[in-house]
């Protein structure tokens, strides 16, 4: 999915998101469009472009570790995909990040396109 990172052979995922699959695809009006690889495209075109460093912040599950990163030591990516509508904020994060999916959600970005 588009919050996914590889890391010298670790995987982390961006802490406290939801993303959509690669392979997802979201309704605008009538017509059907790639919201899943477009966010994906997202993440990569910053990640691609920048060193990233990611810090563990919970417990892995299977082969995954939430984290929170950032690219360039500057931009935080958890946030940055939310603010720019590519990610959904779970409970857990809204208090962090509620306020940047809201702003995304009134100016129709990413996920929420008007």
């Amino acid at each position: 999915d588009a919050g996914t990172l590889e890391i010298n052979y670790q995987r982390f995922q961006l802490e406290g998101l939801r993303f959509p699959k690669e392979s997802d695809t979201c309704e605008l009006d009538g017509k059907t469009w790639l919201c899943g690889w477009e966010a994906v495209n997202a993440l990569s075109f910053i990640v691609d472009r920048h060193w990233v460093t990611c810090r563990a912040n919970g417990k892995a599950s299977a082969d995954v570790t939430p984290a929170i990163c950032k690219s360039g030591d500057i931009l935080d990516l958890n946030a940055y995909m939310v603010r720019k509508g590519w990610a959904r904020t779970t409970p857990a994060a809204r208090k962090r990040y509620g306020h940047l999916e809201r702003l995304a959600r009134r100016e129709g970005l990413g996920l929420w396109r008007k």
